[in-house]
């Protein structure tokens, strides 16, 4: 299905065409149909293997790069963010201050023989590393 609408896309066989036109049918998918980075990475992996199994054609697979997905960070928590967050937060008093977009927090440096530490993060970075500490509801902490 995948390369029956790259063939009627640019209207001829498959075995003529090679990476530039794959290349521009998955431009083509992406902006045009509005298709997301996984429907356009399926398209890909059809061409790769159509190509490589069926047609056995050898295609330099660095022009055809994966699309990666987006991942979408707010630019700058708002104070109920913070708040939420700081809320969230069992031990509040490693956190020293929160403001014009930056936390500075107070932590253990075990490396260190436990050494007490300040950093300073970008209010975005420190969401982003707390949240690696937050499990799904259906998980348990074991300690």
């Amino acid at each position: 299905m995948h390369v029956r609408l790259f063939q009627d896309y640019f209207d001829k066989p498959a075995d003529q065409m090679r990476e530039g036109e794959i290349g521009k049918f998955l431009h083509y998918l992406l902006t045009e149909k509005k298709n997301t980075p996984s429907t356009v990475n399926a398209y890909n992996s059809a061409m790769r293997f159509s190509y490589g199994e069926t047609l056995d054609i050898i295609l330099n697979l660095k022009k055809l790069p994966r699309i990666k997905h987006n991942r979408k960070i707010p630019e700058l928590p708002t104070k109920d963010e913070l708040a939420y967050l700081f809320y969230l937060t069992k031990n509040l008093r490693y956190i020293i201050s929160a403001e014009n977009g930056q936390v500075t927090f107070q932590y253990r440096d075990y490396k260190e023989q436990s050494k007490e530490k300040v950093m300073i993060l970008s209010a975005d970075e420190f969401i982003r590393r707390f949240l690696l500490h937050v499990l799904p509801p259906q998980f348990t902490k074991i300690f």
